[in-house]
Order: structure tokens, then sequence, then C-alpha cells
């Protein structure tokens, strides 16, 4: 059985950075031939129209099971580009039936905002099952995408998710993360909203208000912080000055439900601003990127004789950052301090007025021999790229059940005390269990 028509479909753009939570499946950039990736997979190309089977597909993801087999693909038709349709196969293998279809982006788009634009990016992955198809996308910088599907690869009814999907009820209703509106640089606000399918409703359960004693505290020690900074810093750093937004940092690796009662838990760490050294409470508002890029590089690839390229492109962004943002600088040396000799070396680099024609990395050396030296990074490493350990303040949201009426129930605990009070249960263990009850009634 082949399907002819483009389907209809919906699609999810976040405007957040975010991790493609729930979505799974092999995600691949590199090019091979149609036939090849079914192949490879067993799956019969006998009706799939001859006008896609030798063509060169790219940037692909699938999944596999003993039940379905789902790809979606690229298949563009000039060179360095997308094209200008995602494609997709769906087996149903009990069945032994197969559908390909694809979504023109352009068709898409123009229902969505009366323009023709990509569709939303490269693939990050999909997840598959025999009701629904979940197609996971990314635009760079910072924008995300989630196309759903059923699995007749027609669009989901009713179902208009503006985020992006974090799990899933018995009875299809589901938990996702909004898109928002944020600014430039970090801090982004965090919300989650439960859809269900049946009623058509979106229920926002978090941040709830009135703010249980934990949130509420942390909230007002930011206000004071923002209050003595002063409104004209947030205006001339584009820095959101709401101090109720930005310091949720939710663990969705920690996010556990369960299915029938609706009950959900969560780990959401409080970013601790007040612990911080007075550098990263500026910096955190400028999007300084590029601490985040060195210290990552150097904890995969490792402080060695002859360090990388891109090690110096990362640290050359902080200094032009650094330039940018004057008022940094005194507290970035500070911050340095007992570091040996970066600190002079530091201002050397940044007072140093030669081009940088050639690569970053002969930049540095011409400037003083010890940006070549191992000891340098790794006191960069040591003084200069980690924050404190304690600005995290790890906190579990526990909720009764997310699927009852308008009132949520939920409660708020932190996660010190759960492993206290529980210390014989996992999060997960806890909200499956008869004790999960008492929570809710201290």
């Amino acid at each position: 059985m082949l399907t002819s028509a483009f389907p209809r479909f919906t699609v999810i753009l976040l405007t957040a950075l975010v991790t493609a939570a729930g979505i799974s499946g092999k995600s691949l950039r590199d090019k091979k031939s149609f036939l090849e990736v079914l192949s490879e997979n067993n799956i019969s190309p006998k009706s799939i129209s001859p006008l896609f089977k030798n063509r060169e597909i790219h940037n692909y993801s699938y999944q596999d099971s003993d039940s379905l087999f789902c790809l979606v693909y690229y298949q563009p038709e000039e060179e360095n580009t997308l094209g200008d349709s995602i494609f997709i196969v769906f087996k149903n293998k009990k069945k032994n039936i197969l559908r390909h279809n694809g979504i023109p982006s352009t068709a898409m788009w123009s229902s969505l905002y009366n323009r023709n634009a990509l569709l939303c990016g490269s693939l990050n992955g999909v997840q598959a099952d025999m009701d629904y198809i979940y197609i996971s996308t990314h635009l760079n910088p910072s924008s995300s995408g989630l196309i759903i599907l059923t699995s007749e690869l027609d669009y989901f009814d009713g179902f208009r998710m503006l985020g992006l999907q974090e799990a899933r009820f018995h009875n299809g209703s589901r938990i996702y993360l909004n898109s928002q509106v944020h600014f430039s640089p970090w801090p982004h606000p965090v919300n989650l909203t439960v859809y269900d399918p049946e009623s058509k409703s979106h229920k926002e359960i978090f941040p709830l208000k009135p703010f249980q004693s934990f949130r509420e505290n942390h909230i007002n020690k930011i206000r004071t912080i923002y209050e003595n900074r002063g409104y004209v810093w947030f205006r001339e750093n584009n820095y959101n000055a709401n101090p109720e937004e930005g310091f949720d940092i939710i663990d969705f690796n920690s996010l556990v439900i369960n299915r029938e009662t609706g009950a959900l838990a969560f780990i959401d760490n409080f970013n601790n601003i007040e612990n911080l050294h007075p550098f990263w409470r500026l910096a955190s508002g400028m999007n300084f990127n590029y601490f985040n890029t060195t210290r990552r590089d150097i904890e995969s690839y490792g402080i060695k004789d002859d360090m990388g390229y891109f090690f110096y492109n990362s640290v050359y962004g902080t200094l032009f950052k650094l330039k940018q943002n004057e008022d940094h600088i005194p507290l970035w040396l500070d911050l340095i301090k007992d570091a040996s000799y970066l600190p002079d070396l530091f201002i050397k680099t940044l007072e140093y007025e030669g081009t940088d024609e050639y690569s970053k990395k002969d930049w540095f050396l011409q400037i003083d021999e010890r940006w070549g030296e191992p000891e340098t990074w790794y006191l960069l490493y040591e003084y200069g790229l980690q924050q404190p350990e304690n600005i995290k303040i790890p906190v579990v949201y526990f909720y009764k059940d997310v699927l009852a009426g308008d009132e949520i129930v939920y409660k708020e605990m932190l996660l010190e005390d759960f492993e206290m009070k529980y210390s014989s249960m996992t999060i997960e263990e806890f909200i499956h269990s008869k004790a999960y009850a008492e929570i809710f009634r201290e």
C-alpha cells in the first residue's frame, strides 16, 4: 500500500535552545542512497516510486523496531542544501503496510506565515509508535521544531502544541516545554504545559502561582540583587529584569510520570546567583558562551602540547566580548587573580593592537608564546572557566495528578530533604508508591 497525497501537518517552532528530550532514533548527516538505507534495515523498496529509489539522501534519521520502521530524510536538489521537503517512510511491520510521503516546506510555511521559508532546519531525530510520528528539527542558532503526524502520515487533528514534547500519558495527554519569546542572552524563561487531546485544552502546570516557599524565597533574593543593580544596567545589557524568570534549569532527564494516575515529578535546579562571583553575575547576562565552549572542548579533548585551532577561536571570542564590555575586565582579572601569570597574560593580550589577519592561533602566539604552553590552558580551565559548584539548588516538583480538572495540586521539596526522608526509593519509584499521596497531606 502506497499513499501519494501530501499529508496535512503541524509545526511547532521553538524559539529557545532546548534539548530534544523524548525524541530518539539514529540521526545521521552522511550521504547515502535511498535504497542503501532501506536495504540496511531490511525494508523492501517494492512500493516506492522509481523517482525516489536511486536518489541520494542526507541528514536523515530513522527508528527501527520489531513492529515498525520509520525514516525521515532530506533529498536535496543542489549540493549543500537541505532541500524543499522532508520525506517520511513508515512501515507497519505487523500489517506489512508501507507509506512514503513528503512535506513541502513552501506550502507549510506559507500557511503559517504567508511567506516562503525553509522547513525548520536539520533533522535531530524521530520517534514513532503505531499511532504517531514525532520529527524533531533544529534551525541555527536557537530554534527547534517538532512536526507531528499520524502513522498514516496525516496531521494529528486538533493538536496545536507550541513547544517540545517531554512526556505522554495513557489517555494521549502530553507534557510539553512551551515555546518562549526570550532575550538574546540567557536566562530564558521555562514553562511546562499539559495538553488534553479530548478537550483540546492546554493547561500550564509550571511555574504556578501562588508560589510555594522555596521558590518565593529564591525570587525575593534575586529581586534584591536586581534592585541593587538598577534598571539602567538591564536596559544597557538587554537583560531580563523579571526576578521570577530565568533561574530555572530543569533536568529533563529526571522527569518521570505515572502514566495511569497522572503523577509527575522532575528536578529543577535553581540558579543560585547570589553565590556567584560578580563576574559571572554580569557575564550570565552577556551571553559569554565562549567560556562554555572552551570548557567543553577541554573536557572533551583534553589539554595537549599543541592545542587545536578551535581552542584559540573560542578564547578570541571571549576577549572580543570583554573588549565590548570593559566593565567586565576588572571583574575578570579579579576572578583569575590567583592564577599565576594568567592575569598579566590577559592584560597583555587585551592591550595588543595587532591585526588578526592570520589564524587566531598564530595571533595569540605572536603576542606571547605562553599561549602555546599547556600550563596556560590548565590555569584558564581551573581559575577562569569553573563556576562554583553551589550555584544550583536542586528542588523536586511533585504533581498529584496533572490529568485531573482545572486544579493542579503540587508540592516542592529540596532534593536533599527527599533523599533523606525517602532514601530507599528513587523519584520514579516514589511516584508509583502508596507513600506518594502522603506528601500532599503534609
